[in-house]
C-alpha cells in the first residue's frame, strides 16, 4: 500500500499492521469515538495499541496531553467497535481520560484537540455528511448516523458518561460549526449585540467572556433540552454563549478559569440560579483585527514592510500566538515558526492548508 492516509494534526504515526482488515470493505462515511479507559498520554496510548497483548486497533488516539497518535491507515478497517459493520465505514478514536471510574472525564485539552481531529477528518472524508447531505456531522442514536459510539454495538459504558454527558449533539454542532465557517459556543472575536442579560444574584450582569461560579447541578445539551440533565461538580466556569428567555440561558464551559479543583467541569446550558458572577471576571483573548484599507503589498512606512497574506502565500505562525481564531483551542508550540500554505482568506483570519485551521491575521507573519 502506498503513503500513509492521514491527518496532518498526528504527531505519532508509528502505525500497526495486524489486528485489523486490509484494507476496509466500504467508504468512510462516519466517525465513531471511543474513551481509552484510563490517564494515559498520547505516547503511552500509541506504545499501548503496537503492543502484542492490545488486541484491537483504531485510527487515532489522543492523550490526556493533547498528543495525537495514528494507529491505523485510513484506508484499513480497524478492530475498535466490536462491529465489522461499522468500523468498515468509520473513522474510529480512542480519547484519553483525565480522571478514572465512574465518571471516565475528558480533559479541556484533550477535547479540544478531540474536536480539531473530527473537524480535519470530516473536511478531508466527503463521505461524511449531516442528515441533508452536506458536509458534517449527524447524531439520531442509531448506527445509521454519521456519529457513532461503542455501546450501540457492544454491552460497554465506552465512551464513558463523561461524553455521554456532553452530548452527540453538542458535538455535531461545534463540529459543523467550524466546516461552516461559523462560531456557535466559543465565544466571538467580536461579541454580538445582544439585548440586557438579566442581572444575577445581585451581582451585576452577565455577558459571553465572563468566568462565572458555578454552584453545581446539572448542565444540559440545549438551551431548552426536555428531560433530566447531568450534575456537574460546583466550581469556576467561563460564560460562552447567551440564549435569553430559554429554559436554560447560559452555556458554561468549566476549566478555564481557576486551577485544579477550583475549576468546574461543566460543558452545556445551565440555569439562571445555578451560577452567579465572580469576584474578577476575565474576559477572553482579544485581538483587534488588523486593518487593511490603503495598504499596498510591498510598500514601506516608517517602520516596516506592510504584507497582506492572499490564497497562496507562504507563512508562519507567531511564538506569540494564542488560540486558533474559530475556536478555543490553543495553538501547539509545535506548529509555530514553520512555513504553511494559506488556502483561504477572510476578514480577520487565513485558512492554513497543512492544519486545516483558521489562524487570525494578527498571529501570522507573512514570508
Amino acid at each position: 500500500m502506498s503513503s500513509l492516509v492521514g491527518s496532518p494534526l498526528a504527531t505519532l504515526r508509528n502505525v500497526k499492521t495486524t489486528q485489523m482488515n486490509i484494507p476496509r470493505n466500504k467508504p468512510i462515511t462516519k466517525l465513531t469515538i471511543h474513551h481509552a479507559a484510563g490517564v494515559i498520554s498520547g505516547a503511552n496510548l500509541q506504545g499501548w495499541g503496537r503492543s502484542p497483548s492490545c488486541g484491537a486497533s483504531w485510527h487515532y488516539g489522543v492523550g490526556n496531553d493533547g498528543v495525537i497518535g495514528q494507529l491505523t491507515d485510513e484506508r484499513n478497517r480497524p478492530w475498535t467497535s466490536s462491529s465489522g459493520v461499522n468500523d468498515n465505514q468509520a473513522i474510529t478514536f480512542e480519547i484519553g481520560n483525565s480522571t478514572t471510574a465512574p465518571n471516565w472525564e475528558i480533559g479541556t485539552v484533550a477535547w479540544n484537540v478531540m474536536i480539531e481531529l473530527l473537524v480535519c477528518c470530516v473536511r478531508r472524508n466527503p463521505g461524511i455528511k449531516r442528515k441533508d447531505g452536506r458536509p458534517g456531522l449527524y447524531f439520531d442514536n442509531t448506527p445509521n448516523a454519521s456519529l457513532t459510539f461503542h455501546d450501540m454495538f457492544a454491552k460497554t459504558t465506552c465512551p464513558g458518561p463523561f461524553i455521554r454527558s456532553r452530548a452527540a449533539q453538542h458535538i455535531c454542532d461545534v463540529v459543523n460549526a467550524r466546516i461552516d465557517g461559523t462560531i456557535i459556543i466559543a465565544p466571538p472575536q467580536v461579541p454580538p449585540t445582544v439585548a440586557t442579560p438579566p442581572v444575577i444574584n445581585n451581582t451585576g450582569s452577565i455577558k459571553i467572556g465572563d468566568i462565572v461560579d458555578f454552584n453545581g447541578g446539572p448542565h444540559f445539551v440545549s438551551a431548552n433540552a426536555t428531560g433530566d440533565g447531568v450534575t456537574m461538580r460546583a466550581g469556576k466556569a467561563r460564560v460562552t454563549n447567551i440564549s435569553l428567555n430559554s429554559k436554560y440561558p447560559f452555556h458554561l464551559v468549566g476549566s478555564q478559569g481557576g486551577a485544579g479543583t477550583a475549576n468546574s467541569n461543566v460543558w452545556g446550558w445551565v440555569a439562571t440560579n445555578t451560577i452567579k458572577t465572580a469576584a474578577a471576571p476575565v474576559p477572553p483573548p482579544q485581538h483587534t483585527p488588523p486593518t487593511f484599507t490603503n495598504i499596498q503589498v510591498g510598500s514601506k512606512g516608517d517602520h516596516v514592510t506592510d504584507k497582506i497574506a492572499v490564497v497562496g502565500s507562504k507563512v508562519k505562525i507567531k511564538a506569540c500566538a494564542g488560540m486558533y481564531s474559530r475556536t478555543t483551542t490553543m495553538i501547539p508550540a509545535r506548529f509555530k515558526g514553520i512555513p504553511y500554505t494559506v488556502q483561504q482568506v477572510a476578514t480577520a483570519d487565513v485558512l492554513i492548508k497543512e492544519l486545516v485551521s483558521w489562524v487570525k491575521r494578527t498571529d501570522i507573519e507573512v514570508l
